[in-house]
């Protein structure tokens, strides 16, 4: 009977134990599900930039140098795997996005274009969509990294080599422009 206690004991902090591993796997995967669905819109935004490409130079003679640059930041965004580095890079990406979809403005086969109009839609739409997206991952990092920085998780999240995620560091919101600030056919 002196022994029970100790039972009690082992009972309860290997229930602990076992309840704590699977929240920390429950947190783990709602932070590779957030990175998933941030990272499918922002494919989805790579694949959009040729037909963009295509587009304005079908319509301008003088844009080769935001066009270049998107080209390459495309490159580089879709090499690129770790968040912090991907956000500077999408941050650029979306700068000159904005820059492109300014041109209609001048250019009146541009603004007359309705691919280039519905492609801006497309654009905008997917914008917000990543705002959203970049949010849920930016929350679900900060649910992980506060159970696992906390003691006695520390040391469970130590023995499963869980280490502190990062979170996808936008300067800006993704937004390019508003619906209605899209150029007038």
């Amino acid at each position: 009977m002196e022994w029970l206690p100790l039972v009690f004991v082992c009972a309860v902090v290997g229930a602990w134990a076992v309840w704590t591993v699977r929240r920390l796997a429950i947190l783990r995967n709602r932070l590779h599900a957030a990175w998933r669905k941030l990272d499918i819109e922002l494919t989805r935004r790579h694949e959009l930039i040729p037909e963009l490409v295509r587009i304005v130079t079908r319509y301008t003679d003088h844009e080769h140098v935001p066009l270049e640059k998107l080209t390459r930041l495309r490159t580089q965004a879709m090499q690129t795997a770790a968040p912090g580095p991907l956000a500077v890079i999408e941050d650029e990406l979306a700068a000159v996005l904005r820059q492109l979809l300014a041109l209609p403005g001048n250019n009146h086969d541009l603004r007359a274009s309705e691919a280039f109009h519905q492609l801006g839609k497309q654009l905008v739409a997917l914008e917000e969509q990543l705002a959203s997206c970049q949010g849920s991952y930016n929350q679900a990092v900060r649910d992980f990294n506060s159970a696992i920085a906390v003691l006695p998780e520390r040391a469970i999240a130590r023995l499963f080599r869980l280490c502190q995620a990062e979170p996808y560091a936008s300067e800006g919101s993704h937004r390019l422009v508003s619906a209605g600030q899209l150029p007038a056919r």
